[in-house]
This record gives structure tokens, sequence and C-alpha cells, in this order.
């Protein structure tokens, strides 16, 4: 498919459609080029860009498991973005679910780095509005409604080309089947559409190897990334690894 360019004198109104985001220029001139995969947006320093997710909660074909992942019921899952800041019944049923599956295969993960005493932190990351869940789910006319997979995670907001992963689980029953890289490159397919070229991953010792096998690298405590120091806090039991998606 060959890209298809778009320029504008003035301030563009008529939102960029790419994946499950809306992306709405306002800038006196810029020009844009979109193929399949990704949308590149050449614009003057004082321009800003917005970027909203379109998702409508429902899942779509594209969400599919594919038919070479192992399922024969191809049709009966799909993935599902959830925003905590959403506060209707299935949103909240389904982060519980969530939450549940990442204290069960995450235990480690809620401890805090000093006292070593159980902390809020898995449920912080889950519902206090920062960070939003990508789930790998059946559908919602298969019963009983299941959540497999979910990764929690959040687009920096101080540099839009960066992403944060705290948590990531499948859960037990799902585990050594491949869902765990399925769900991981259905997130890394929809970061790379908006522009995001790394990703910085939390995980403890039962998921480091898991976050190696998808080229990630480990991070020491005085890490840098693109030339700028990071600022690190480590869990008692957390290793902090980084991949460039680009």
């Amino acid at each position: 498919m060959a890209p298809k360019k778009r320029s504008s004198l003035f301030s563009y109104t008529t939102p960029i459609l790419i994946g499950n985001c809306k992306v709405v220029v306002e800038a006196g001139k810029f020009s844009s080029e979109i193929n399949e995969n990704s949308l590149e947006i050449s614009l003057a320093k004082n321009a800003k860009v917005k970027i909203s997710v379109v998702d409508d909660g429902y899942c779509s074909k594209e969400g599919e498991i594919p038919m070479n992942s192992g399922y024969e019921e191809n049709g009966n899952y799909c993935f599902l973005l959830i925003n905590p800041k959403d506060v209707d019944a299935k949103t909240k049923s389904l982060l519980q679910e969530v939450l549940r599956i990442y204290s069960k295969e995450l235990p480690a993960m809620n401890y805090a780095a000093n006292t070593g005493k159980e902390s809020q932190f898995l449920e912080r990351c889950v519902s206090n509005g920062k960070y939003c869940t990508l789930v790998l789910k059946t559908k919602d006319d298969i019963e009983p409604e299941e959540v497999i997979a979910a990764i929690t995670y959040q687009i920096v907001p101080a540099d839009m080309q960066i992403a944060e992963v705290p948590l990531a689980a499948v859960k037990s029953v799902y585990q050594l089947k491949g869902i765990g890289h399925l769900i991981y490159m259905e997130l890394r397919k929809r970061l790379q559409g908006v522009g995001v070229r790394t990703v910085l991953c939390w995980g403890d010792k039962e998921s480091e190897l898991f976050w190696l096998k998808q080229l990630l690298v480990k991070l020491t405590r005085k890490a840098e990334l693109a030339g700028s120091p990071l600022r690190l806090i480590f869990g008692k039991h957390c290793v902090f690894l980084v991949v460039q998606i680009s």
C-alpha cells in the first residue's frame, strides 16, 4: 500500500485515523505521511499534536487470535484496551480480574523495596488512572467471560516516544503457549503506531526470562537511555529492562 501524503497551511481539524487512535494536529503548517503501520508528521516547533484512543470498548476482528497461535477457537478471543478512568461496571469487573491475575502470578511485585512489607503497588498500577491495561479476553458473548493475559502500561508524558510497562502476566493455565509473546506483540504494534520507540519494563525474577526473550536489555541501577540519566526506583525483587522497538 503506497503512503498517503497530506499537507496543510492551517490548523488541520479533520482527525487522522491510524490503528485504534485518532490524531489531531494543531499547527499553522505541517505535512503528514501515513501507511498501514505508521504515521509520520513534520511540523513547526510550536505545534501541538493530540493523540486519543478511539477504541469503542468492543472486540474487533483485528484483535482476534490468529490461527497459528495454538487456539482452535479462533473467533472467541480478542484484545481490549481498558482505561481505569471509565467507571462502568464492566470496566471495574475486568480490572478486578486483572488484579487477581497479577496478585497470583506476580506476588513479589507487591512488596515494598525498603521494608519488605506488603504494599498496594499492584492495585495502584491497575486502578489509579495513571496506566491503561491491554487485555486478551474471551468475547462478550462467550461464557464465562475470562481475562487470559494483561499488560499494564503508560506512554510517559515527559517523552511521548517512551512507554513504561510496570506489570504483565498470563493466567497460569495459559502459560507456555505463546500467549505472553502474542499480547506483547499486540502492544508493540499499537505503540509503534503512535510513535513510541522505547519500552521500559519492570519484572520480578520469574518474569525476567520472558522479557529477555522479547529482545529487552537488562539495565543497571545507574542506567542511561538516549544520553539522559534515568531515575530508577527498584523494588526489592524487581528487575528493570528496556527495548528499542523502532
